[in-house]
């Protein structure tokens, strides 16, 4: 068994233990002042690569959001376009009539369609009021 120093008391401490006792005191805690910053610098570290990662993935999602934004007014600029163009559809195929010779009455037919059906809406005025899904 190794034998522990001798403990010195305020009587029996000379100048120079006691020097020894301070500079192993500052070696301890230069020596927990180092491990304390070295904790430190790794947890700065590992917080950078995690705020810069989520940076990165923040910027995809703000791309992902002006392109989705960008992608919904497209379409719905289309959607106008097309609401628009079936609006002009309907005023082409608008009904007309003229007096029936053989019958009392009119004769209604499809301007847009230049031919008498003897009934209005016509065939194309009845596809845009019953929409169907595309066949593919």
């Amino acid at each position: 068994m190794t034998e522990q120093p001798a403990r010195h008391t305020v009587d029996t401490i000379t100048s120079d233990a006691l020097d020894a006792l301070y500079e192993m005191l500052d070696a301890a805690q230069q020596t927990e002042l180092a491990r304390q910053l070295a904790t430190a610098e790794r947890a700065f570290c590992a917080a950078h690569l995690r705020a810069t990662r989520l940076g990165s993935t923040v910027s995809r999602m703000q791309r992902a959001q002006a392109s989705t934004i960008l992608q919904a007014r497209r379409w719905a600029a289309r959607a106008r376009t097309a609401e628009a163009a079936l609006g002009q559809v309907r005023n082409l195929h608008s009904p007309s009539s003229f007096p029936n010779p053989d019958a009392p009455g009119d004769i209604t037919y499809c301007v847009g369609c230049e031919y008498a059906t003897g009934a209005h809406p016509c065939n194309t005025l009845a596809a845009l009021d019953d929409p169907k899904e595309p066949t593919l």
